[in-house]
Order: structure tokens, then C-alpha cells, then sequence
């Protein structure tokens, strides 16, 4: 009985830990371009954005539920 409730604290705790650094951070560096926001095919030339992002930012996963304004279609 004494270890379940221990599992079950811990894992309150390391939610509510996730919960606030996601309300802290919502935004990640992006996947595809590591957060410089240009395509991998860009020079000093030539000047791309990345395709997926556009600003090196990607919202994090979990992040649309502490942030409503984030969730898509969410009016401003």
C-alpha cells in the first residue's frame, strides 16, 4: 500500500512539473531547420524559410492544453 501511494505522489509530482514547464515554454526549437528558421538548401546568397515552421518555433506537445490560445482555431 505504502508504494503505490509513493508511485502515485511521483507521478503528481513529475505531471505538475511537466504542466508548469510547458506553461512556462510552450514554444520548442522546430524539427526540421533546429531552430535557425531557414531550409537546408539556403546560402549566403539565397535566403529560404524553413517549410514546416518559418521562425524556428514549434509549439511543444502538451502545450495547447495549458495555453488555450494556442489550440487551432482559437479566436484572438
Amino acid at each position: 500500500m505504502d508504494t503505490a501511494l509513493f508511485f502515485a505522489g511521483l507521478g503528481v509530482i513529475v505531471g505538475g512539473h511537466r504542466l508548469w514547464g510547458l506553461w512556462r515554454h510552450p514554444f520548442g526549437r522546430c524539427y526540421w531547420c533546429g531552430g535557425d528558421g531557414r531550409n537546408s538548401g539556403s546560402t549566403a546568397d539565397e535566403y529560404g524559410f524553413c517549410k514546416h515552421c518559418t521562425s524556428g518555433r514549434r509549439v511543444r506537445v502538451g502545450a495547447r492544453l495549458v495555453h488555450p490560445e494556442l489550440r487551432k482555431g482559437a479566436s484572438k
